[in-house]
C-alpha cells in the first residue's frame, strides 16, 4: 500500500508456527469415602483389559468397575461435576469419542442428575 507517496514492502508473512498440541490433562483428586465422585467412563468390555491394553491408549489410573457382566473403565475421580467436563473434554481429546460423565457414591453408580444436585 502508499502512504503520502511512499511505497511500504512488507516481507512475505511467514507461515504460523504449529500450535505445539499440549497433552490433555485428566485431573484426578481424592475424594472421601461417602462422597460422590464424578469419573469418565472411557470404555466398556465384555472381558477385563490389562493396564497394557491398547484400547487404553496408555492412560493412567485408569478404574476397573465390573458392572452386570460388562467391564467398565474409569478415568479422572473428582467431588466436581465441572472437572469431570473438563475431564470428558480431555478423554475425547485422547482419543476415547464415546467418553460420557457417571457418578459414584461409594461403591454404587447412582443417576447424574441426582449427583449433580446432591453436590451443589
Amino acid at each position: 500500500g502508499q502512504i503520502e507517496g511512499i511505497e511500504i514492502t512488507l516481507p512475505p508473512a511467514e507461515p504460523a508456527p504449529e500450535p505445539e498440541l499440549d497433552t490433555p490433562e485428566v485431573v484426578t483428586e481424592t475424594v472421601d469415602d461417602g462422597q460422590i465422585v464424578f469419573m469418565v467412563q472411557i470404555l466398556s468390555s465384555s472381558k477385563a483389559l490389562g493396564a497394557e491394553d491398547p484400547a487404553l491408549n496408555g492412560l493412567q489410573d485408569v478404574k476397573e468397575v465390573k458392572s452386570r457382566g460388562l467391564f467398565k473403565y474409569l478415568a479422572g475421580a473428582t467431588g466436581s461435576f465441572e472437572t469431570a467436563k473438563a475431564n470428558q473434554a480431555a478423554l475425547r481429546q485422547l482419543g476415547f469419542a464415546d467418553a460420557f460423565v457417571v457418578a459414584y457414591k461409594g461403591k454404587k453408580q447412582i443417576g447424574l442428575a441426582e449427583a449433580i444436585r446432591k453436590t451443589k
